[in-house]
């Protein structure tokens, strides 16, 4: 189980059932949902274990347990590094995962408003930036054989 306050795991309240750690983490969505109000047209929804968050449809965060997560790119990435951030993370049979398009938000930010909207509307901005990048490759269709005709007499 991990602690909202600082998204670390808290080792007293590791024994608790599913069904607490559920509560807990959706009580720590509405948390964030409500830190985050500000963004115009906010929305949540289920994502692959945990909880995508959306602005006007761009996933910029993502909340996995009790963590809170948002975009980076090469530019934005440093910034949550040197705040002591990891990348989120899991686990597979072949081994670990590390997914560095999305970083943890320090849980101290939460508490500070102003840092964390800055925070979100540069990753925002990150999401916008990914969407934009997205090209489909033309489809490439191979040319047909030429077949030799024989020469008519």
């Amino acid at each position: 189980m991990q602690d909202a306050s600082v998204g670390r795991l808290d080792p007293a309240r590791a024994r608790c059932g599913a069904t607490s750690m559920m509560a807990r983490t959706s009580d720590y969505v509405t948390f964030v949902m409500e830190q985050l109000a500000p963004i115009r047209e906010l929305a949540r929804s289920r994502f692959f274990g945990g909880v995508a968050l959306t602005a006007g449809g761009l996933q910029f965060a993502m909340v996995m347990g009790n963590s809170l997560y948002f975009a980076v790119n090469d530019v934005t990435r440093p910034k949550y590094q040197k705040m002591g951030s990891d990348c989120f993370r899991y686990a597979t049979k072949k081994g670990r995962v590390d997914v560095t398009r999305f970083y943890e938000v320090p849980g101290e930010l939460l508490e500070s408003p102003a840092q964390l909207m800055a925070l979100a509307t540069e990753a925002i901005g990150v999401a916008a930036s990914y969407k934009n990048a997205v090209k489909v490759a033309p489809k490439v269709v191979p040319k047909k054989p030429t077949v030799a005709r024989k020469p008519t007499a």
